[in-house]
């Protein structure tokens, strides 16, 4: 009677274990329903943009990076808690805020806030934690507000032309600045607002923020990481419009502009993650893990070996 007993208990358990992932998957697929607009709108600017077009990775890696951390989760049990019901309506409030008011911005930011209550809703505090940072690599897809493009994009045009014109003097060109164009000799060429490196920009914090989930660094090693993705960005923006230029004064049609524009910012992509690399080394370099002492005891002090 026993044995049978034994045997027919794990089924209830069974069905509460289906019970619970039909609850989860209409939960998450009236998430999906809710915020399909704002997410539809994203895809828009991903595809149509090329500022942000690294946007449309931002998804995929996040999953990747939930895959590589799959060892943490393991065993930590889902215990939901109302507090994440709390982040899922603020979200909302702040979604209808952009709707409302017009500010994309804010509908957007709803979308990851959303994500983020539903996980701490579902899942509770000690997933939610161990999430974190891949919730916090999902802002990652939302494209700037637009009054902080317009302010940023002209003086970054700016600074990518002269930064370019000193790299040409520096290389021997006789480069002479108009402006946003650079003459050399006989040959103009224009910097044109597309050239100004926000997309360099927005694609190298992508790439330093996975760098910075995947590796085991200390904390202000990461800040430093992440934080760099913005003078690696502007440095290589500085070389592919000197090797462009000096291209031109070689090359003449649209076509090679149009082959130096596309694929120019594709061409720096392992630039920029062999920095990195670099920038992990010298990160290794300056630092030195403490080695343990092994020495005697006496009297409850640890003394070093050679000294009494």
């Amino acid at each position: 009677m026993t044995t049978i007993k034994a045997q027919i208990q794990p089924a209830p358990a069974r069905r509460n274990i289906w019970h619970q992932a039909a609850g989860l998957g209409i939960l998450a697929l009236a998430f999906l329903w809710s915020q399909w607009p704002t997410i539809r709108d994203l895809a828009d600017i991903w595809l149509r943009s090329d500022e942000y077009s690294s946007g449309l990775l931002v998804p995929f890696l996040a999953l990747y990076l939930l895959w590589t951390r799959r060892d943490k989760f393991a065993g930590v049990p889902f215990r939901p808690t109302w507090a994440g019901l709390a982040v899922l309506l603020f979200a909302e409030l702040v979604r209808h805020a952009g709707v409302y008011f017009m500010y994309s911005s804010a509908e957007r930011l709803g979308l990851v806030l959303g994500l983020a209550g539903l996980v701490l809703f579902l899942a509770g505090w000690r997933i939610f934690r161990l999430a974190l940072p891949v919730l916090l690599f999902c802002l990652l897809m939302i494209p700037l507000p637009r009054r902080l493009e317009t302010q940023i994009t002209l003086p970054l045009q700016s600074g990518a032309t002269a930064s370019a014109v000193f790299c040409l003097e520096l290389l021997g060109y006789n480069a002479i600045r108009e402006g946003n164009v650079i003459q050399i000799d006989d040959t103009m060429v224009a910097v044109a607002e597309a050239c100004n490196g926000l997309r360099m920009i927005m694609a190298f914090f992508v790439i330093s923020a996975v760098v910075v989930v995947l590796v085991r660094r200390s904390g202000w090693e990461k800040l430093i990481l992440f934080l760099s993705a913005l003078p690696i960005a502007l440095l290589c923006n500085t070389i592919r419009l000197s090797i462009t230029a000096i291209a031109f004064t070689y090359l003449q049609g649209e076509d090679w502009e149009k082959i130096f524009h596309d694929f120019g910012g594709y061409a720096m992509m392992p630039l920029a993650l062999a920095l990195i690399v670099l920038e992990l080394w010298i990160l290794d370099k300056m630092t030195v893990s403490p080695e343990p002492l092994d020495g005697p005891v006496d009297g409850g002090i640890l003394v070093p070996r050679g000294r009494s």
